[in-house]
């Protein structure tokens, strides 16, 4: 991996095809399509398998066997949840992990935190916003749960937090160009897609 997590991240959003804020707050990691990489719900995949129920504890995971890589993830989540778990084991994919170690699984929650709710957009809302987002705010614009957006800005406010390089900012702020309104619900293009917010 040559690229900083955040940067491989902000590429792979481009490669998913999202170009606006808006595309971001509609993203569903479920319907992406990732080449080579099969994405399907434990349920499915066991009953497609004859496997046994998947433990409790385990929101995800990935698998790679030869030239097939599979992420699984468990039913019934919340779509916010269900786009981190599966951008989690998308970022074990990618990063090559060949082990869940505690060094393993950090990369794959910064993977998916730069991937969903990325460190460049957040600033860049709040210079156009004119304020410093809370966790609230950040749930309009990102497809992920408050927890997850709790966690980005206690992190973000942090002295230690990395401020986004030129490499992330040059990357994020096409996403902006044109489409920013600070109520993003008023520029969807298919509002209803954003049933919370009106």
């Amino acid at each position: 991996m040559n690229d900083p997590i955040p940067l491989l991240a902000l590429k792979t959003l481009s490669a998913l095809g999202v170009t606006s804020l808006h595309g971001m707050k509609s993203l569903n990691l479920l319907r992406s399509r990732y080449p080579g990489i099969l994405v399907d719900s434990f349920s499915a995949f066991r009953t497609d398998t004859s496997l046994p129920p998947f433990p409790d504890d385990i929101s995800g995971l990935s698998v790679t066997r030869g030239d097939t890589r599979l992420i699984l993830y468990r039913d019934g989540m919340q779509v916010g949840r269900r786009n981190f778990t599966i951008a989690h084991e998308l970022g074990h994919l990618l990063l090559r992990h060949t082990s869940a170690d505690t060094s393993a699984e950090r990369e794959a929650d910064c993977f998916a935190e730069s991937l969903l709710i990325p460190s460049s957009f957040v600033v860049l809302l709040e210079r156009k916003t004119g304020k410093r987002l809370l966790p609230e705010d950040m749930l309009r614009y990102f497809p992920v749960s408050l927890s997850v957006c709790r966690i980005k800005r206690r992190e973000m406010d942090l002295p230690s937090f990395p401020y986004p390089t030129e490499a992330e900012f040059l990357i994020a702020e096409p996403f902006f160009n044109g489409t920013f309104s600070s109520d993003p619900y008023a520029v969807a293009e298919n509002a209803w897609l954003y049933p919370d917010m009106k």
